[in-house]
């Protein structure tokens, strides 16, 4: 839907850099330049490409402001902004529920659903509770080596929960919280006959909650007073093919990988590296929060005034995991992962070297 909007590419398929008025991210600091917000919390990562996916989803609305937008929304908006307007809960005494279902198959490939439910399950004149959920499984068509059939299958699921709290009617307090996750086993580039030959020892995934608290004030009928804080914890790992460096990884160990006798050397380990995977397991974690006054002067002049808070850090445990043998080098710093999600055709369960950093 996002690609759609005149002004706006998205170069990067699945990933969440969005560019509007073809300013492009900050290729230097990884900066995005598109404002992202839910309600009114700001869900911008502090790297472009490391934000999150948003289910379009029992919203009100969408609307998509070209910068730029510093002015009124702050950081990483020279582009523009983007905001999802979620339903609110009504306070007018009715529940109701909408349900969804689908299948789909793909010819050559697998078979999905997705089942989508949400409504309003309680209502008063003061107090309203909207819950949205939904659960899918999007088929896959790319044959992995290591993973096996369909390795690019995707499961989904997200759901929702937003309190509405209105005891008078100049102020309103509002509580939204939804998770959502996702996970994959490869990557759904493909040759001609749909196979895909790259290694990734661990899956693709994505597990993020955000928690926010709005409260509305209507302080004059020419004044308003908003105050929004909200928290987002988003983990996230998107791994790649690095076998290109295996010969590198025989100068530094010598007969370790299937390239020794090229460089003169003796294979010295019963299961020499063949491929190696890398991958970037990242967490973010943000805190902001947003004070903001509005009003109008004599019908004609209008103001804002507010203040802004964000404490954000991104840190990634990342690092190389060798196949067949993950030990074969001897230099693993690390003891063996958890288990993952999902599990490499043949049973793999690689170690790894680690490096992280925190931003």
């Amino acid at each position: 839907m996002i690609s759609d909007f005149p002004g706006n590419s998205n170069p990067n398929g699945n990933n969440d850099t969005v560019i509007l008025r073809n300013i492009s991210f900050d290729s230097a600091n990884g900066l995005p330049t598109v404002g992202r917000f839910i309600d009114e919390a700001n869900v911008n990562a502090d790297r472009s490409g490391f934000g999150i996916t948003f289910p379009m989803l029992d919203l009100d609305r969408v609307e998509v402001l070209k910068g730029p937008q510093g002015t009124l929304y702050g950081e990483s908006s020279i582009g523009g902004a983007i905001k999802y307007i979620t339903k609110n809960p009504n306070l007018v005494g009715d529940t109701d529920l909408f349900v969804e279902t689908n299948v789909n198959s793909i010819d050559g490939g697998g078979n999905g659903y997705r089942v989508t439910a949400a409504g309003n399950v309680l209502s008063t004149d003061t107090f309203g509770l909207r819950l949205m959920g939904y659960k899918e499984t999007k088929p896959g068509w790319v044959d992995n080596d290591y993973w096996g059939k369909e390795a690019n299958e995707q499961e989904r699921e997200s759901y929702r929960l937003k309190a509405l709290w209105a005891p008078i009617d100049a102020f309103s307090a509002d509580l939204l919280y939804q998770h959502y996750e996702a996970a994959q086993a490869a990557n759904g580039r493909s040759e001609t006959d749909f196979t895909n030959h790259g290694f990734t020892a661990t899956s693709i995934y994505e597990d993020w909650d955000l928690a926010t608290l709005t409260l509305h004030w209507d302080i004059t009928p020419e004044i308003s007073l908003t105050s929004a804080t909200s928290k987002l914890d988003r983990k996230a790992n998107s791994p790649t093919d690095v076998s290109g460096w295996v010969p590198v990884v025989e100068r530094f160990f010598p007969g370790t990988t299937v390239y020794a006798p090229q460089f003169g050397n003796e294979i010295t380990v019963d299961q020499p590296v063949e491929l190696i995977g890398y991958e970037t397991p990242g967490v973010i974690d943000n805190i902001s929060h947003e004070t903001r006054l509005n009003g109008v002067f004599r019908d004609n002049i209008y103001w804002t005034a507010g203040f802004y808070w964000k404490d954000a850090e991104y840190s990634a445990d990342s690092g190389s995991i060798y196949w067949p043998d993950p030990d074969a080098t001897g230099a693993r710093r690390t003891a063996p992962r958890p288990a993952a999600a999902h599990q490499p055709a043949g049973g793999l369960l690689p170690g790894k070297a680690r490096h992280s950093g925190t931003r």
